[in-house]
């Protein structure tokens, strides 16, 4: 009982010390405090508690709590696939706010963490064009590809990009690159339904 407490009250101090709506506002020493106070498997339940309350949230028009709930997930369970999920809603949550960049920001850690769920990178392309900056996302993973030709996820982001614009040319171009580079990966089955879907 006592333990439970302690609990709730270390989580309340820490909602109130986030109050900037940047992407990474915690200290090191306060996630190093949480992460002592709770076993693998209580951080774990508990991430997935402040997400689903954070889509309640976010479904009830209040983003900006959303945002600390997400916040507090990532915190609790950071090196996780549940924190993939956890920084794509925080994206979503930061969209609705009209801050681009956070969500952008969010949306490639996601990618980072779980770099074959094809919706993060979906939702990447939407916030460039929530942040109207789709041309100049393009000339962006243009150069990284020009860059380092190895890299299967820009080709990947570049076909999206090149989809939104009604591109198909080179989204099928893209796509295949891609599929050379990767074809074995679970985003590779993604891959394989656009094309089908561009190609017919």
């Amino acid at each position: 009982m006592i333990k439970t407490f302690l609990h709730m009250a270390t989580l309340c101090i820490i909602l109130m010390l986030l109050t900037t709506q940047q992407v990474l506002c915690w200290n090191n020493s306060l996630q190093h405090k949480i992460n002592a106070n709770n076993t693998d498997m209580n951080a774990l339940e508990m991430a997935i508690s402040h997400n689903k309350q954070g889509i309640v949230y976010m479904e009830t028009g209040y983003p900006l709590h959303a945002i600390d709930e997400f916040k507090l997930g990532i915190m609790l369970n950071p090196n996780s696939t549940m924190s993939g999920t956890l920084y794509n809603n925080l994206g979503r949550a930061y969209e609705i706010i009209k801050q681009y960049d956070h969500a952008i920001n969010c949306y490639e850690h996601a990618i980072k963490i779980n770099p074959n769920f094809s919706p993060y990178y979906k939702n990447l392309v939407n916030a460039y064009i929530s942040k109207k900056q789709l041309n100049k996302a393009q000339t962006n993973y243009e150069k990284i590809v020009k860059i380092n030709p190895e890299d299967a996820q820009a080709f990947f982001i570049l076909a999206l990009i090149y989809m939104k614009q009604n591109n198909n040319n080179k989204a099928i171009e893209a796509l295949n690159k891609f599929l050379n580079l990767q074809p074995n990966i679970e985003l590779a089955n993604a891959a394989r339904k656009y094309l089908n879907r561009l190609e017919k």
